[in-house]
């Protein structure tokens, strides 16, 4: 094993963190994740200190690093250090260094009176977590780390703040959750109460997929009663996407008593999250009809792009200059990279 020493990252080494921030990205297939910028770097670690950057050492190279920030326990009472990112070079890896920097984290966590260090393993990544395992950590599998970013951290951010024609309260009451049993019947009996056809087979249906895995089911309820739904397949079963593995969202309605009020935009925020546990890209197919105007421009404005299979009609490809009729059998297939 080599013997390994640290310095902390200073100011001018915002080029040599973002290549360790990319390699990482390259290694956990996730690069196209990583829009991280020397001067991102610059301003939130050595300007508004909201985190630091180990380095492990071979000579005068750097050949691992650890990024790290602060966090609080209430129960302990007191810092911890939370470990966002460890990399080791692929050439150096097997020699120790990664070892090292997790035994010097913990002497700092020492130093500073800290009560414990943690972090985040992907489930994949098997030689890490046996690595981690074996340095004493232990898994918290009781916990699931929730996380909101991007569009959902937007709109939560705005949530219960007036807007004109809706009154401040409305949105914080909305609460997007799994289907239930109780929800078919009252949501039935609103979209019924608006003249559409009724779904209490569908939806009766659709618990019987989400119980068995192969459906998801989002419910909007707000104040107490639910007014709208998303399902999302795990893998799309009809169309170009089909046999791709991509998740498919399907079947979208929001009461049109409700609608104009964010209740939509809730809904596919929670539903794109929940795509993202079977990929890094979704994909759905809207109709062409004048009944689907509404969602066709929220999913162009949500950065869904059409597949370039052009237009199918009921699970075929509608040939050029062939007879279809617009009706709900008319789609449009899209996808979006999350």
């Amino acid at each position: 094993m080599d013997t390994a020493t640290f310095r902390f990252a200073t100011p001018q080494d915002t080029d040599i963190i973002l290549d360790f921030i990319r390699r990482l990205g390259d290694y956990e297939h996730l690069s196209e994740q990583v829009i991280a910028t020397e001067a991102l770097l610059q301003e939130w670690i050595f300007g508004k200190r909201k985190a630091e950057v180990l380095f492990a050492m071979n000579g005068e190279r750097e050949v691992g690093f650890a990024l790290f920030f602060h966090n609080f326990s209430t129960f302990l009472g007191r810092a911890g250090i939370y470990l966002e990112d460890l990399f080791v070079m692929e050439e150096y890896r097997g020699r120790g260094y990664g070892k090292a920097l997790l035994c010097q984290l913990a002497r700092i966590a020492q130093e500073r009176g800290c009560g414990r260090l943690e972090w985040s393993c992907l489930d994949w990544n098997r030689p890490s977590i046996d690595f981690y395992l074996s340095m004493g950590a232990l898994p918290m599998s009781d916990w699931t780390v929730y996380r909101v970013s991007g569009e959902a951290l937007h709109t939560l951010a705005q949530s219960g703040q007036p807007q004109i024609g809706m009154p401040a309260g409305n949105r914080c009451s909305l609460l997007i959750r799994p289907m239930t049993d109780a929800d078919a019947v009252p949501l039935n009996e609103g979209f019924l109460a608006q003249g559409w056809q009724n779904r209490a087979e569908t939806f009766t249906r659709y618990l019987d997929e989400q119980a068995a895995g192969r459906r998801r089911v989002l419910i909007a309820v707000d104040e107490g009663a639910p007014v709208g739904y998303i399902t999302l397949l795990p893998a799309a079963l009809t169309g170009p996407f089909a046999g791709s593995g991509l998740p498919e969202l399907s079947d979208f309605n929001v009461l049109i008593s409700h609608q104009r009020r964010g209740i939509g935009t809730a809904l596919m925020n929670a539903a794109e999250q929940l795509a993202r546990t079977y990929g890094n890209r979704v994909t759905l197919a809207v109709g062409l009809h004048s009944g689907y105007g509404a969602a066709q421009r929220l999913y162009v404005r949500r950065g869904y792009v059409p597949d370039g299979s052009g237009v199918w009609y009921r699970d075929r490809i509608a040939q050029p200059y062939g007879e279809v009729n617009n009706d709900d059998g008319l789609l449009l297939y899209m996808s979006k990279d999350l």
